[in-house]
């Protein structure tokens, strides 16, 4: 590589001025190196202050001013893998890095070099961004780089509860489940290794109240509490020491629950761990706390965030119901009505409340799936409120266990999840390929397993909720997206609304007439004829479905509009007023501007009287006497249709045919209705396109039934 001297960092390469012969070639074969490494980070989009390759690279050649094998010698490590430590694409051994901060120290290499590569080794957080430097795993790794294989093992071997050296794949085990060892061996490594005992305390003490805080919401007096009692004693937190610290019995076990007790019972507790001056402070948050905790219950929680976030129990259940239902495979709606002979919805919504007033563990509304619902917006289901998920799955451990009190599986992590996830026995015995007796073995404490396997159960456990949730999830998504369909608006307002009978009563609140009769305040479609529109059996008017949008804030998809005239115009040729094309081009324009013939004379016709224009609808379908041009015109008109508008064009065209198509009709010649029609489109297409415009754009709003447009036949 050429040799290239970067002018604005010159301190990061070796000085070449005044070298000759051998020294000049060393000095620019060893800044080729250091480029080397600056361009390979470059090229990665690195950091330089964030490479280990190039501090230890740097440190060597800049600082130390040693070839590659004399301090491999040094460091008793091979010269392979003193090349690998200062190679951005390799993956070194740790004991590389130990060795290399043993020989620097060894070497004199200052103290802040030393400590800003065990700063790079044992970063701010994981590659998950979990907290990772100022845990008790991130202490033992600094440890193990600053002391190096042998010490480290030597010391937690004598520190451990089994007397075996702790590994580097055993940090990272512990370190991926959560766990946070007894302070006792945090103290006596840190004590065996010669480190700061009072900094291992405060990492231990964040570790282990960020840990409790993880396992459920535990109160932050009581995890000051524990961690106090438990750094002074030097000895882990048990029912059996916490009583004979002079705790009560009750206060004991609640205390082990992650429950507060009452301030009196834990009194010596208090002045045995919080400082004198902040005890009486102390005692009384933690009056307040308690008797907070005891005013405040999961159901009451439970209602107050649902409410607050705008679920109702219909909602909840009904999407809970259809999504597991979808996953299942089975309908979710019972179909065997006696009395009514027609579907009904199903009432699910009592399963939803036994599960947050009892604390029951219910496969049918898993409290995990319900407790991430309602902590989440309806119209913004990714939004998650985790203090309130955090307070609520909190609240129901802390119920559940009460419940289980005395059954021996109460403070059973994995019991306490599977009541949690709504997962039975027999269903996390199939998932994990085990007997169900081993299961109520670990859940009674009468097996003993790895951490890895109890989290590998839970993480089955949770995988249940979790997956009836995401279903949830997407299906309100889809609740929340453009609507292109007639029929889709009352099944997403269904839906949305949690039942049928949820969306007549929405509609019978509104003050809008378009939604309920003003004289009766009825809502203006009852159950069964939401189940006709959602059915296609009927098709509502356009301003009735535009409200019914509006409702709850719905968006019409681009297709919505077309379907409703599709829809329209089918629904109309098979009523016997509106089989006639002309009567039914006439109702597309009335239907799409007003939701009744009333309402169209009243607010487009200046209060013409409707029975007018009942009349000459009848008229235009070859029923009573003749009518004219003008009369329809000026129907027209009141819809303020322009002259060329297209659907005024056809009309008047088909106009001259109402009679021979009125004939046709009568003797059922289906085919003469098609051909007239046919021949009375094809010129109105004609003078569309001389007009400028597109005949598809307007085709659909005609009122023709698919055969009559000569369109193959549709689901419409």
């Amino acid at each position: 590589m050429s040799e290239r001297n970067d002018q604005s960092e010159p301190a990061r390469l070796i000085p070449l001025r005044g070298l000759a012969s051998h020294d000049l070639r060393l000095a620019r074969v060893r800044n080729g190196k250091l480029l080397a490494i600056r361009e390979e980070l470059r090229a990665r989009d690195v950091e330089p202050e964030e490479s280990i390759a190039l501090l230890i690279a740097e440190t060597r050649i800049l600082t130390l001013g040693l070839g590659i094998k004399t301090f491999a010698r040094i460091a008793r490590i091979h010269p392979n893998a003193a090349q690998n430590v200062e190679r951005t694409d390799a993956r070194p051994e740790h004991n590389s890095y130990a060795r290399v901060h043993a020989a620097w120290r060894k070497l004199g290499v200052p103290e802040e070099t030393r400590e800003r590569l065990i700063g790079l080794l044992v970063p701010e957080t994981d590659t998950e961004g979990r907290p990772l430097r100022d845990t008790v795993n991130g202490l033992y790794w600094t440890y193990y780089y600053r002391r190096g294989e042998r010490a480290f093992a030597s010391a937690t071997r004598k520190a451990t509860m089994h007397r075996r050296p702790l590994s580097y794949g055993t940090l990272w085990q512990r370190h991926a489940a959560g766990m946070v060892p007894d302070f006792s061996e945090v103290h006596a490594t840190s004590e065996l290794l010669g480190e700061d005992t009072h900094h291992a305390t405060s990492v231990w003490t964040a570790d282990k109240e960020r840990q409790l805080r993880a396992q459920g919401g535990v109160h932050p007096l009581l995890v000051r509490l524990l961690t106090g009692l438990e750094a002074r004693e030097v000895a882990s937190m048990t029912t059996d020491r916490l009583k004979d610290l002079g705790a009560s019995d009750k206060a004991a076990a609640l205390l082990m629950q992650g429950r507060l007790a009452p301030v009196e019972s834990v009194s010596d507790l208090i002045d045995w761990t919080i400082p004198l001056p902040d005890q009486a402070e102390f005692r009384t948050r933690w009056k307040e706390a308690w008797e907070e905790a005891e005013a405040k219950s999961f159901a009451s929680a439970f209602e107050c965030i649902r409410d607050r976030q705008g679920w109702t129990n219909r909602q909840l259940s009904s999407l809970l119901r259809s999504a597991r239902a979808a996953m299942k495979g089975t309908p979710a709606i019972r179909t065997n009505d006696a009395r009514s002979g027609h579907a009904r919805d199903a009432k699910p919504s009592n399963d939803l409340r036994r599960m947050y007033r009892d604390h029951a563990s219910s496969e049918k509304v898993p409290a995990l799936a319900a407790i991430d619902l309602v902590t989440s917006n309806p119209h913004a289901i990714d939004e998650q409120d985790e203090d309130a998920r955090r307070e609520l799955i909190r609240l129901f451990h802390c119920g559940a266990r009460h419940q289980l009190h005395g059954s021996g599986v109460a403070d059973s992590p994995l019991r306490a999840e599977r009541t949690l996830c709504g997962v039975s026995l027999g269903r996390l015995a199939d998932a994990a390929g085990i007997d169900r007796k081993e299961i109520i073995a670990i859940e009674q404490g009468r097996k003993k397993v790895t951490v890895a396997k109890e989290r590998a159960l839970i993480s089955l456990a949770r995988s249940v909720p979790a997956a009836l949730v995401e279903a949830v999830r997407e299906a309100v998504r889809m609740l929340h997206a453009p609507v292109d369909a007639v029929p889709n608006v009352v099944s997403t307002l269904r839906r949305r609304l949690g039942s049928g009978i949820a969306v007549t009563e929405r509609m019978r609140q509104s003050d809008d007439d378009l939604l309920r009769h003003p004289n009766t305040g009825n809502a203006r479609y009852r159950l069964r004829a939401l189940r006709s529109i959602e059915d296609g059996s009927l098709v509502p008017c356009w301003p009735v479905l535009r409200r019914m949008l509006e409702m709850e804030s719905l968006q019409p998809g681009e297709s919505l509009e077309r379907d409703w005239y599709l829809r329209m115009a089918a629904y109309l040729a098979k009523l016997p007023n509106w089989c006639h094309p002309l009567p039914r081009a006439l109702g597309m324009v009335v239907f799409h501007q007003a939701p009744s013939l009333t309402m169209f004379c009243e607010h487009q016709m200046g209060g013409m009287h409707p029975a007018m224009l009942v009349r000459n609808v009848h008229q235009l379908g070859g029923t009573g006497y003749d009518t004219t041009w003008p009369s329809v015109s000026r129907y027209l008109d009141g819809a303020g249709l322009a002259m060329d508008d297209p659907q005024r064009v056809f009309m008047e065209l088909l106009f001259p045919h109402k009679d021979a198509i009125a004939g046709a009709l009568r003797r059922r010649n289906a085919r003469a209705v098609t051909t007239m029609v046919q021949e009375v489109l094809d010129q109105w297409k004609l003078l569309v396109w001389e007009g400028g415009g597109s005949a598809e754009e307007h085709i659909h709003k005609l009122g023709l039934t698919a055969r009559e447009r000569g369109t193959a036949a549709t689901n419409i």
